[in-house]
């Protein structure tokens, strides 16, 4: 009777909120189709300009980069006395270009406009910033410093 219906009620509208404070995305889950949107410019001078690649492609290219990248990184602590000299050029050359390798090594897995947005979405804005500000950062104050023995960097 009337308690039942209560009990009913209850226990759908207890069942709603536990939904929606779950909030799983069912459309956006792996296998599932997803709706066609309408590609950014950037989006379209990808597809144009950067071929299809397998997934196989895809690793081997981000393996390739990222074992440039790293070589290149490390290469640079080998210059790092050099750098303490007042010669700071090759250091900062080497690791800031070994990371930006490293970090194009992940386009390959992703494509360079999913990287790009996933870098700059609003949980990771900051820290990307920081991360690309201090790359170019470092080159400016390293060929600011160039020359100056005994000074530091």
């Amino acid at each position: 009777g009337k308690s039942t219906k209560g009990l009913r009620e209850s226990v759908s509208t207890a069942g709603a909120s536990v939904r929606d404070s779950i909030s799983i995305d069912v459309e956006s889950l792996p296998g599932r189709p997803q709706p066609q949107r309408e590609k950014s410019r950037l989006e379209q001078v990808s597809d144009n300009y950067l071929p299809a690649m397998t997934w196989k492609q895809r690793v081997i290219g981000c393996l390739a980069c990222m074992a440039v990248g790293y070589t290149l990184s490390l290469g640079g602590f080998f210059r790092l006395t050099e750098a303490m000299m007042g010669n700071p050029g090759p250091f900062v050359i080497n690791s800031t270009i070994g990371n930006v390798i490293s970090l194009c090594g992940s386009c390959f897995l992703t494509g360079p406009t999913s990287q790009a947005r996933k870098m700059f979405h609003e949980s990771r804005r900051i820290a990307t910033s920081l991360y690309l500000g201090s790359l170019v950062m470092t080159l400016v104050v390293a060929f600011a410093a160039e020359g100056m023995t005994g000074q530091g960097i």
